[in-house]
């Protein structure tokens, strides 16, 4: 069975879980949970993309975006991480739009960089998909009051979104070439979450918002620059090669 597949299975259950229990589970039961799924099926996207030999280094993109994620949430608020020390040792409290970093920081250089980014990130975005899982389980990080006819309990739906727009990026960029797949994945990510943010409630009022969007098109700017690069790099490859 492939990853995405499992994804979309887990999705549907923590769908069915949500709309027949009303409490949500403990903070740190959801993150073990959501955690543990995230770790385990984006190890299975990351072997499926032919790269199993460097599960290694994929799990330490992994640990690397999920210290990076909970470092940059602190912060993004540094008053509210100052009133309370214990957080920067405590599972709680994580920024996704830091999770990228943990790919990019652990790719090896050399000849081997562009195969791994091209199988780590769109499997990052997989295991990242699953573990925001863990805030619709524990009930947190909801999005912005709505009245709208799409509103989920009187907010919108952005945890939703965010999940599936995640795994239709990673669908689409595991499709793609290898010079195109980890750029656009990294794009679509920024751009995805810029879309969102309105509909977001971030902690922190209208300052961490500012920093948020600008990480987040950050992000969409630096795929679309490494597509670029990219593009231009492969006929002069293929010159090469012909000649």
């Amino acid at each position: 069975m492939s990853s995405l597949r499992i994804s979309w299975g887990l999705v549907a259950a923590v769908a069915v879980f949500s709309l027949r229990s009303g409490t949500p589970l403990p903070p740190g039961v959801a993150a073990l949970l959501a955690w543990g799924a995230g770790l385990w099926v984006g190890l299975l996207a990351f072997g499926e993309s032919g790269a199993a030999p460097a599960s290694g280094r994929f799990c330490a993109a992994l640990a690397l975006g999920g210290l990076a994620a909970h470092l940059g949430w602190c912060a993004l608020l540094p008053l509210h991480a100052a009133a309370r020390p214990s957080l920067l040792w405590a599972p709680v409290g994580f920024s996704g739009v830091f999770v990228p970093l943990g790919a990019l920081a652990a790719a090896p250089r050399g000849a081997g960089r562009p195969s791994f980014l091209a199988a780590a990130v769109p499997a990052l975005l997989v295991g990242l998909a699953l573990a925001r899982l863990g805030c619709l389980l524990a009930g947190c990080c909801p999005g912005a009051p709505s009245s709208l006819a799409w509103a989920l309990g009187g907010r919108h739906p952005v945890r939703w979104l965010e999940v599936l727009g995640l795994l239709g990026l990673a669908r689409i960029a595991g499709s793609l070439p290898q010079g195109q797949a980890a750029p656009l994945a990294l794009g679509g990510f920024g751009l995805l979450r810029l879309l969102l943010l309105p509909l977001r409630e971030v902690a922190g009022g209208a300052v961490a918002r500012l920093s948020v969007g600008v990480l987040d098109a950050a992000w969409f700017g630096t795929g679309l620059l490494w597509l670029f690069r990219s593009r231009l790099a492969s006929p002069r490859l293929s010159r090469g090669a012909s000649s």
